[in-house]
């Protein structure tokens, strides 16, 4: 059982990294290196909120919503 546990908790982490790494490259095709801030900012979220900011980020033309959908969104 405990194995189980262990591998359900990495199979949760890499998912995540995963999906803040795709946010990050949307991002960054749009305007650029991110600033270490918004990096962090995006690793934090759990992974239902990155599925949500992956989302929106792509239909973006700019990063200028992200500061807002992050004070709106964020955990």
């Amino acid at each position: 059982r405990a194995g189980q546990d262990l591998i359900r908790i990495g199979e949760v982490q890499g998912l995540a990294e995963g999906l803040a790494e795709s946010v990050v490259i949307v991002l960054e095709a749009k305007r650029g290196r991110l600033t270490k801030s918004l990096r962090q900012k995006i690793r934090s979220l759990g992974t239902d909120r990155l599925r949500q900011l992956l989302a929106a980020a792509v239909g973006w033309d700019s990063l200028d919503p992200l500061e807002d959908w992050l004070a709106n969104h964020g955990e």
